[in-house]
């Protein structure tokens, strides 16, 4: 039975025969139904159906059944749950968490016959930003207050590894002047290794004037060892006049295994009258493995007053 409604192709015609041949032998167990509601071919509603019709008062409808099959059903199979025995469970936080990691049409589909069950809190939410899709989390802010978007919220999609640029923009537009652009927001968008550039862009295009760039959120931007070179010089150009760069600032740089040599570079360019190549400094570069050549040269250069820049290296 399991594998006849686990079948791609032929899973409601293989569990009709089966049901006609051997009807009253056969006991509707749940590892089963769920291999059959799980099935995302075409026929593996054909054969929920057929097994939650044979099994009838027999077969009992959990929470954990349902939340399966909203995080790895087809939109189908729910429905036609929703329809024969949606009056036997109720829509929980849990299955509308599982809902957000399906694809949207099975999020849209219990919000629109259930929203009245359902509380969309920041739990939901959050489950929701770390999923592939912005589309789930644009479903959930339609049905929810702009109050509810909070500044945890804003850092969980500054942080995003997936979409973040998006989730973030939707989260901003839907939260308007009740978000406060907070220290933690900007770290974790200057520390987001896969669109950290981008979402330090659009919270610079939109709130700007509100951005403060402390110690810390200069620190997260010069250790992001992938677009950290990126980021620091897009500070710089538009935020530079309230930059210092500390020397716990450049230690940092120094200790970013793979943008390292570049940030340096940039910061010895644009600031070098405010860093001090101090014996401290030397001693991190010193115990640096990959690049390290490069970097001893580049500050020792400096410091002797030749000011070597990274480009002169590449030469």
């Amino acid at each position: 039975m399991v594998a006849a409604a686990s079948h791609r192709q032929k899973a409601g015609p293989m569990i009709a025969m089966l049901l006609e041949e051997y009807g009253d032998e056969i006991n509707i167990t749940e590892p089963v139904l769920m291999r059959a509601a799980k099935n995302p071919w075409k026929g593996g509603t054909a054969a929920f159906a057929l097994l939650l019709n044979k099994g009838g008062d027999k077969v009992k409808i959990t929470e954990k059944m349902v939340s399966e099959i909203a995080l790895e059903g087809p939109v189908e199979t729910m429905a036609l749950l929703l329809n024969e025995r949606g009056d036997e469970f109720k829509i929980t936080k849990d299955v509308i968490i599982s809902a957000t990691l399906n694809k949207k049409e099975m999020l849209g589909l219990l919000l629109q016959q259930r929203l009245n069950e359902v509380e969309i809190t920041e739990a939901i939410i959050k489950a929701s930003i770390k999923t592939h899709y912005p589309e789930t989390l644009k479903l959930l802010l339609d049905n929810v207050d702009e109050k509810v978007i909070t500044a945890r919220l804003v850092v969980a999609a500054a942080d995003a590894c997936f979409q973040g640029p998006a989730k973030i923009s939707l989260l901003l537009n839907k939260g308007g002047h009740e978000i406060k652009i907070t220290e933690d927001i900007l770290k974790a968008a200057m520390g987001n290794r896969f669109s950290g550039l981008e979402i330090t862009t659009l919270l610079l295009d939109k709130y700007g004037h509100e951005v403060e760039m402390t110690e810390d959120v200069v620190k997260a931007a010069v250790q992001n060892d992938k677009q950290g070179s990126d980021i620091v010089s897009l500070l710089l150009d538009r935020c530079g006049h309230e930059i210092t760069i500390t020397e716990d600032i450049v230690k940092e740089a120094l200790r970013n295994w793979y943008c390292g040599p570049d940030i340096m570079s940039l910061l010895l360019d644009e600031r070098g009258h405010e860093i001090c190549i101090t014996d401290d400094i030397m001693r991190i570069a010193q115990d640096r493995g990959y690049k390290k050549d490069e970097m001893l040269m580049l500050l020792q250069g400096w410091k002797s007053g030749e000011n070597v820049t990274r480009n002169q290296l590449s030469v």
